[in-house]
């Protein structure tokens, strides 16, 4: 009987492990895709556990009125002072449903804009997917956080989203988020420049995306 029922359930196992693989070559063609894009202003990194989960570092983020930018004395410049953005990282879970659906995605270094550890709600996320168009990819998902902070003016309250962004001062959050990501998070920094580092060996100086190119 145990025989039998194997016999009869295999057509639905095959079909599942067939979905399951076809769900992973499809999230690393998107990985593949968000490299190929060369943005020096973006880490990729799958985390250790899943490729259904990704850790993504946002760099040189200045904003829409250099709000994110801090300024620190610098005497090896010459001019006694240099300008510094911050590192501020972000999950992307995938779902199983991907990529009709979007991925869903939290802060885990504090931005002064989003709350840390929570999903956060946006135009095109899990509770807007109405807005989500499947062809953006995760490359473009990824840059419409990055545009999100950049013109935060426009963002309005929602889950993830702190209630005092307008007011909190995003340079100090910028300058704070190294040692944040050094003291909470080091072997997620560590992967993501080690993966940046190895991916990005090959790319011709001239060719690399300054994060305006989709």
């Amino acid at each position: 009987m145990q025989e039998e029922n194997l016999k009869l359930n295999w057509p639905v196992i095959k079909g599942i492990i067939m979905e399951s693989s076809r769900h992973i070559r499809t999230i690393h063609a998107h990985m593949k895709k968000a490299i190929a894009a060369q943005d020096r202003n973006l880490k990729f990194a799958f985390a250790p556990e899943s490729c259904e989960k990704w850790y993504v570092m946002i760099t040189n983020l200045k904003g829409g009125s250099d709000e994110y930018v801090f300024t620190d004395e610098n005497e090896a410049n010459g001019t006694g002072r240099s300008d510094g953005t911050g590192e501020f990282i972000f999950t992307l879970e995938i779902p199983a449903e991907f990529p009709a659906k979007p991925p869903k995605f939290k802060a885990i270094t504090p931005t002064g804009l989003f709350t840390v550890g929570e999903y956060i709600c946006i135009h095109i996320g899990t509770y807007h997917s109405q807005n989500y168009l499947p062809g953006i990819g995760l490359y473009g998902f990824v840059k419409q956080i990055e545009g999100g902070m950049t013109y935060w003016q426009e963002l309005k309250h929602g889950l993830g989203i702190r209630e005092d962004h307008a007011r909190t001062n995003k340079a100090a959050f910028a300058r704070a988020s190294r040692q944040y990501n050094a003291t909470h998070h080091p072997d997620i920094v560590a992967l993501l420049y080690s993966h940046y580092d190895d991916y990005s060996r090959d790319w011709p100086a001239a060719n690399v995306n300054d994060g305006t190119q989709l």
